[in-house]
């Protein structure tokens, strides 16, 4: 059997290097499809008496064929994805930080929280 020696403190340290790293390059991303953005439509003429919405994200392949293609709107939203995956990957990695400790009643609830979480993502 392997025995993993992790301790609180540095569990806590990874999953707070986790969301820094998500929170940062979700930021970056942004960022990126912010200046396409500006750099492909900047010179568009914006009628306000009307309101247009930007594309609503199909399916997560869309998103990824549209940022292959550089279409600004598609990096603007996978930058949104990943800043929604980010506090998603945070419980996924706390169910298996509760696993390693054997603390079983907390990996009850983080699969708990997580099961909702998802739901409420698919379902609204």
């Amino acid at each position: 059997m392997i025995k993993i020696n992790i301790t609180p403190r540095q569990m806590e340290m990874f999953i707070g290097r986790m969301l820094r790293v998500g929170v940062f390059t979700a930021c970056a991303i942004a960022i990126m499809g912010g200046i396409l953005y500006i750099v492909q439509k900047g010179g568009t003429q914006i009628d306000f008496a009307e309101f247009t919405s930007a594309m609503a994200v199909e399916s997560i392949g869309d998103v990824i064929r549209g940022v292959a293609a550089l279409d600004a709107i598609s990096v603007i939203q996978l930058s949104l994805l990943i800043l929604i995956a980010t506090p998603i990957m945070r419980v996924v990695v706390s169910v298996v930080a509760f696993a390693i400790e054997k603390d079983y009643l907390y990996v009850f609830i983080t699969l708990i929280v997580l099961i909702i979480n998802v739901f409420n993502i698919f379902n609204g």
